[in-house]
């Protein structure tokens, strides 16, 4: 189910069907990777943060480069990745993203990167973002259509930046699922 228009948040059926955790699969790319044939550390946020974009766009319906975000968008405040594996060029592997937390002008994604079989976990990334008005560029509080979607989709997680060891154990923990 395809979020479109705030009329259709008259429906709660229709949010109670946006998916939670959308994942997609990813090629990993020649140019992205170090002289040894892994995906280069720096570009793995690249990885998570694109996947994320396309998930939105693709679960929810909100172009992040649409009309709607010209006045106001996300910012990123804070980001972490951690390296568990290696991704190696040319493996595909899965990329499953989720809206752990979320408060009247920020979020918190968490980007889970699996390999091919979605088995193991190659990385998790923690991105923290602010909603914020371009012009000024001071925060500002989400739109009512929007808390409603972010309700929906959230999946509380129990994470705080310098935690990590511990998500990543229930990460793993789950990760077949």
């Amino acid at each position: 189910m395809i979020y479109q228009k705030p009329e259709e948040l008259e429906s709660l059926e229709s949010l109670e069907k946006l998916e939670k955790h959308p994942e997609s699969p990813v090629r990993i790319r020649f140019p992205d990777c170090d002289p040894f044939g892994h995906l280069n550390n720096g570009r793995y946020l690249d990885y998570f943060i694109t996947a994320r974009e396309e998930h939105v766009q693709e679960h929810y319906g909100l172009n992040l480069f649409g009309e709607r975000f010209q006045q106001s968008n996300w910012v990123v405040r804070q980001s972490m990745v951690s390296h568990l594996a290696p991704a190696r060029m040319n493996d595909r592997v899965w990329i499953r993203t989720g809206l752990i937390d979320f408060s009247r002008s920020s979020l918190l994604v968490e980007g889970v990167m699996l390999d091919s079989s979605r088995e193991e976990v190659l990385a998790v990334s923690w991105v923290d973002l602010r909603y914020i008005d371009l012009q000024t560029g001071r925060p500002r509080r989400h739109e009512p259509d929007l808390m409603a979607i972010f309700e929906a989709v959230h999946l509380p997680a129990d994470f705080r930046f310098g935690s990590e060891k511990e998500r990543i154990r229930d990460i793993r923990r789950g990760a077949a699922a």
